[in-house]
């Protein structure tokens, strides 16, 4: 039986010649108040924490939206500095092909050697620029000794 429905019986039968049905029936309604008034509080207490648990989730919500829009931030940067590069790949190919179609170089020497103090270098390369010939050379040669 119920809590409630004990009560009931209790106070039915309570009377004049059955003193103690009153006593259990006051016993019963003051027990049943306390339950009452525990489900009450831990109704309040189930409402309030539902509450806090609804606030929380709205800032998380609020804070991961912020951060997705940092995230989409960032990743727009990425993108531009991957399209800038990509640009700057694509201007410099350009560039090295028009610098190829203007030299046809057939020979390129280089030669650099430190000998105890002096430093000797030399450069010499062969070949055509706007289809004409050339042929360049140069050498150096510097002496620390008398520095």
């Amino acid at each position: 039986k119920s809590e409630k429905a004990t009560c009931k019986y209790y106070d039915h039968k309570c009377g004049f010649f059955h003193p103690v049905k009153c006593v259990r029936a006051g016993a019963c309604w003051i027990k049943y108040g306390v339950i009452e008034a525990g489900l009450k509080i831990a109704e309040a207490a189930v409402k309030a924490a539902k509450a806090v648990v609804e606030t929380a989730l709205k800032a998380a919500e609020g804070a991961l939206s912020a951060a997705n829009g940092v995230l989409e931030g960032f990743k727009l940067a990425v993108d531009a500095a991957v399209g800038a590069i990509e640009l700057m790949e694509r201007l410099v190919t350009e560039a090295l092909k028009a610098l190829a179609s203007l030299f046809d170089i057939k020979t390129l020497n280089l030669y650099a050697a430190l000998h105890k103090k002096t430093v000797k270098g030399s450069f010499h390369m062969v070949g055509r620029v706007l289809t004409k010939p050339f042929d360049v050379s140069f050498a150096a040669s510097i002496d620390f000794t008398n520095i």
